[in-house]
């Protein structure tokens, strides 16, 4: 879990434009922290929030048994060369998270909504705060932590962030904030978008994922990184793949006016 590499060779597409041009790079991804393993790490008073606030029936054990996963996550420095042709090669020394899911069954229309939030902050920490909502196991289940620059982790015991406050429109939010307690202590983590990327997850696209880089401020501590939130995608893969036609044709005619 030490080290990862990161290789790429062949075409990418400008988010701006949607012209396609060719990329590569040689990455290599660093541990900086430990690993956060959601089997044995997610603080157990927030767990038994989760399973307390469901109706329990030998059913719904049986569903919590059956869908179990393994997720693990562990902050890490990218470091190397990129190159894109047209443009003078970029030396990038970037931090970030490496996360793996496995398990009996990954079926991503069983999550209504997520909202995960990573920051890297000057001082060193590491810091993750996340909300899921699977209406057929757990409506709401938070968990999260910070990693100390001594290497120390605290565990997120609760927070008070509501999916009907942020986003509940179906549009993840430009800013919004977040408090949260680990470790006995209170933190405020303070989000501002900089740019947002969308991707599709599911055979039939079933879920629509809003991939921000973000700006962060955690307890006035200036930070960056990614915010990730999940929306069940009613709409189905046809809609969608005709909606993104339709911005393609859009940006092609922009570029060529």
């Amino acid at each position: 879990m030490e080290a990862w590499s990161i290789a790429y060779d062949g075409p990418m597409r400008k988010a701006d434009t949607g012209e396609t041009v060719h990329a590569s790079f040689n990455l290599l991804w660093k541990a900086t922290t430990k690993i956060f393993d959601f089997d044995t790490d997610i603080h157990p008073h927030a767990m038994a929030a989760a399973i307390a606030r469901e109706q329990w029936s030998k059913e719904f054990f049986k569903t919590l048994k059956k869908s179990h996963q393994t997720h693990y996550e562990q902050f890490g420095e990218i470091s190397g060369v990129v190159h894109v042709d047209g443009h003078p090669d970029q030396s990038i020394k970037v931090q970030g998270v490496r996360d793996h899911s496995y398990g009996n069954i990954r079926d991503w229309r069983s999550i209504h909504r997520y909202a995960l939030n990573y920051a890297y902050l000057e001082d060193g920490s590491a810091v993750f705060i996340g909300t899921i909502c699977m209406p057929s196991m757990l409506k709401r289940l938070d968990f999260g932590y910070v990693f100390h620059p001594n290497g120390t982790m605290d565990t997120a015991e609760k927070s008070d962030f509501e999916f009907y406050n942020w986003g509940d429109d179906g549009e993840a939010p430009e800013y919004f904030e977040v408090n949260f307690v680990a470790g006995g202590k209170n933190y405020t983590m303070k989000c501002s978008r900089v740019e947002v990327f969308y991707f599709y997850m599911g055979k039939d696209w079933d879920s629509k994922v809003h991939e921000r880089v973000c700006n962060y401020t955690v307890n006035g501590v200036k930070g960056w990184g990614i915010s990730e939130w999940d929306y069940r995608n009613y709409a189905g893969k046809a809609v969608e793949e005709a909606k993104a036609e339709q911005r393609k044709a859009d940006l092609i005619k922009k570029a060529s006016e």
